[in-house]
């Protein structure tokens, strides 16, 4: 699971010679190649040229023990000639032959964040885009000049703090010296980009791991650095868990192609029991180190795991060692999830057990051999089914004495079989069909207690009465760390969704306290245009007496009833949209948004005598959105419009539809912005109105355009005009 699920590519190849022993499915992905594909080339032929130098150089002083593994960048390229950034860390292998090392290679696909480094020239939106730690610092003074909310939230400085230190003040295992060297290839141009790990230290004095790449982005005096850095807490303890597992399991553990037999990594001890190298084992397939005898069980169990008829299978097989001897194994095999169907894999894992069948080849000499087991060992006859002999072993277990237990039988102990099941067990022994059957029990103790156990059963007599042998292990240890792994899992699956629950809410209150801010912004504006309907209401009331005519009385009330209805649709309009969104998409109509906006400002534009032109048809500009949300939008953009006009001026509505998107053109005669506050304009809290502003609206919009598959931009020339520009997708993107 571990293996095959992880979020990082893994794979174990070959120190000198750079052949790929096994890789998971992601890294095969991020290769953009077939797991096959990947078994048949090396690290070389599919590096890109202007990195192979650098890598090379780095493995050499990892043979060397120079260094004990190491991290960089690099580039793989694809089968269509198109390549991909990943980031790559090497860790050795322990083996016992020196001249043939092995290293852990865990890869991440950083494509996106090189083409987000490449464009950090724009750094107002980028930098706070990222959860990463972002800062840019001067090569001379080595100060930040600007950093990243992730910067603040990871160290738990405020930025102010931050702007007063340099990178020495928070990496934990460099000084002046050692991060000039850092630096240097960068100075020099000899690299692009420099990645390293260390530690940072936060605000508190805790220290967590980190991957940190910097670039040279401004070579002018003083040259400006950029250091993105990436919090690699849970990719190292990814990388430990996995490498233990691995490593120090007691039992022997390979990948294998469950069609070919090609077997594409194996740990230690797998290789031990088979008698060979890790090297020669990537050179075999499972069935030309199987004992002749043994194959066609093992194939025509593998045909039924191929075909969907089991899930896996347990057997016991022989080895064939080089010097012609063999060892007994105990094999488990489970199918492994794999997208191709085509190529499946399955894991292998083994067990020695040459010396329990020696033990049980000789068990004709019961008694001192079956009390050198601390495993439950019973004889019972098949006819009778009682048991006709008992090791101590049997008896510390259960807490029965010998013979107690010679008065029962295998039913007595076994809790989840009945007669018929116990028949069906040993049915393929009786008939020959089977040597061994083994299968996993619950066992139950004089004193009531359940345990979990493994049964290999055997026939160890033919003639009347047939006798039967059972060796039984206390599988309870096991038991207990795969229900432990299991809990991890589980528990790391909850966190996930309990924090993606938590961000989710974050986003839809400030959403919802942006169109609050609106709310009063309009408050004013909202009075106004209820009291005009107000007062006439009341004049038209009192008119409406007894004195009246018929006719007279008919036109006031009409006139009243049209007021009455103005003011309710005011009401319904701001009610659908002030209300916390529902986030449902439905089919809307752009022209009638900014209609009903349009009612809403139409009394503060009068008053500055600010002219509303419409440059669009009557036709309907259909798009699925979430009808509140594209309101904020409108109606932060056309405020925004508003405010920038000190008095009298034009505000310009235009829309145009392609086959695929809705596009809005909303132009003011204002102010204008200048260059610089045009690159922050999408920034959370920044903002040019001062205290009047809240400096979320556009960043607020922002966000919700881009949740809707579009995108928004703002073209602006001091003391001629601002044009904001937004393009809606007409069909919803699954993003």
């Amino acid at each position: 699971t571990i293996f095959e699920e992880s979020p990082l590519g893994v794979a174990l190849i070959d120190s000198l010679t750079g052949h790929i022993y096994e890789v998971n499915r992601k890294f095969a992905d991020i290769a953009g190649r077939s797991l096959e594909e990947m078994a048949t080339i090396d690290w070389m032929s599919i590096t890109h040229p202007d990195d192979i130098q650098e890598d090379l150089d780095n493995m050499a002083a990892l043979n060397s023990g120079k260094i004990n593994g190491f991290n960089m960048e690099k580039r793989y390229i694809k089968p269509d000639g198109s390549h991909v950034w990943i980031n790559m860390t090497i860790s050795p292998l322990k083996v016992e032959d020196k001249n043939s090392p092995r290293h852990l290679c865990m890869i991440e696909d950083i494509t996106e964040k090189k083409r987000i480094e490449k464009d950090l020239t724009r750094f107002g939106r980028l930098l706070n885009s990222s959860s990463n730690e972002i800062y840019m610092f001067d090569a001379s003074t080595l100060k930040f000049t600007q950093v990243n909310s992730g910067a603040c939230e990871n160290l738990g400085y405020s930025i102010d703090e931050l702007l007063q230190m340099t990178p020495l003040d928070i990496a934990h295992n460099y000084n002046l010296e050692a991060f000039q060297k850092l630096i240097e290839p960068l100075v020099e141009k000899k690299k692009i980009v420099v990645s390293v790990e260390g530690f940072n230290k936060r605000k508190d004095g805790t220290l967590y791991p980190v991957n940190v790449r910097m670039q040279l982005i401004h070579e002018e005096s003083p040259p400006l650095f950029i250091a993105i850095v990436e919090d690699i807490t849970d990719k190292k303890r990814s990388e430990k868990l996995f490498r233990t597992i691995f490593e120090e399991s007691p039992l022997g553990v390979a990948l294998i192609d469950s069609l070919t037999g090609h077997i594409y990594e194996v740990n230690r001890k797998f290789a031990d029991i088979a008698g060979r190298s890790l090297e020669e084992m990537a050179t075999i397939d499972w069935m030309s180190i199987t004992h002749p005898d043994d194959i066609q069980e093992d194939l025509d169990n593998m045909a039924a795991l191929n075909s969907g008829k089991i899930n896996g299978f347990n057997m016991e097989k022989r080895y064939i060692k080089p010097d012609g001897s063999h060892v007994w194994i105990n094999m488990t095999i489970s199918p492994l999830k794999v997208e191709d169907k085509n190529s499946p894999r399955h894991l292998c894992m083994i067990e020695d057990i040459t010396e329990k069948k020696r033990i049980e080849k000789d068990l004709t000499r019961f008694g001192r051999l079956l009390n050198s087991s601390s495993n439950e060992i019973y004889m019972f006859d098949a006819s009778t089914l009682k048991f006709t002999q008992v090791n101590s072993g049997a008896c510390e277990n259960l807490g029965y004495s010998i013979d107690e237990l010679l008065q029962k039988t295998p039913l007595d102990i076994a809790q989840n079989y009945n007669q018929e099941t116990l028949n069906k067990l040993i049915e393929p022994l009786v008939e020959k069909k089977k040597t061994v059957v083994s299968v996993e029990s619950v066992h139950k103790r004089k004193d009531g207690t359940l345990y979990p156990v493994n049964v290999r059963l055997q026939l160890i007599h033919e003639e009347s009465p047939p006798l039967f042998i059972a060796i039984v292990e206390d599988i309870t240890d096991r038991k207990k760390a795969e229900n432990e792994l299991k809990d991890y899992q589980n528990n790391l699956e909850d966190e996930i969704n309990r924090r993606t629950t938590e961000l989710k809410k974050t986003q839809d209150q400030l959403i919802h306290s942006e169109k609050l801010s609106s709310l009063g912004a309009f408050a004013g504006t909202v009075a106004h245009e209820f009291n005009n309907p107000l007062f006439g209401l009341i004049n038209l009331v009192d008119q409406l007496g007894d004195e009246l005519n018929e006719e007279d009385r008919e036109k006031y009330s009409k006139i009243a009833q049209k007021e009455c209805w103005r003011m309710a649709d005011m009401v319904k309009n701001l009610q659908s949209f002030y209300k916390p969104s529902d986030e449902t998409f439905s089919k809307t109509d752009m022209s009638l948004l900014l209609e009903e906006l349009l009612l809403i400002i139409a009394k503060t534009c009068g008053n500055k005598g600010i002219k509303i032109i419409r440059e669009y048809s009557d036709d309907k500009y259909l798009f699925d959105g979430i009808e509140d949300q594209i309101k904020q939008v409108l109606l932060n953009v056309l405020q925004n419009a508003i405010d920038s006009i000190p008095d009298e001026g034009e505000i310009t509505l235009n829309l145009a539809k392609t086959s695929k998107e809705i596009i809005v053109e909303i132009a003011d005669t204002g102010q204008g912005i200048d260059n610089e506050s045009q690159k922050l304009i999408f920034d959370p809290f920044y903002t040019t109105k001062g205290k009047k502003g809240t400096g979320l609206g556009l960043s607020v919009s922002y966000g919700i355009v881009k949740s809707h598959g579009g995108g928004i931009s703002v073209e602006s020339d001091l003391n001629i005009g601002s044009t904001v520009t937004l393009v809606i997708p007409i069909l919803r993107k699954n993003l």
